[in-house]
């Protein structure tokens, strides 16, 4: 009996410390992505030129690496559910 509640003091803590490290390294994902749409938005409004351009899309490449880094964080999650 005192087994079974270590392993479940144990997966708790595990839990706890996965969804920390999930939290502070990839926490931030959407914060970002609303950041660079907001950016991207600015960008939009100003005369067109290769630099504002080129600025667009990084932007946008920006937010699909981050949307891919997201995907990959919620499978990573659910299979650890499973």
């Amino acid at each position: 009996m005192l087994s079974l509640l270590v392993l479940a003091l144990n997966f708790e803590s595990y839990r706890l410390g996965f969804i920390t490290w999930s939290n502070t390294s990839f926490g931030h994902i959407r914060k970002k992505v609303r950041h660079l749409e907001e950016r991207i938005v600015q960008l939009q409004k100003l005369p067109v030129t290769g630099e504002i351009a080129t600025e667009i899309r990084e932007c946008t490449g920006e937010i699909e690496r981050c949307l891919a880094q997201e995907e990959v964080v919620e499978k990573a999650w659910q299979s650890r559910m499973a």
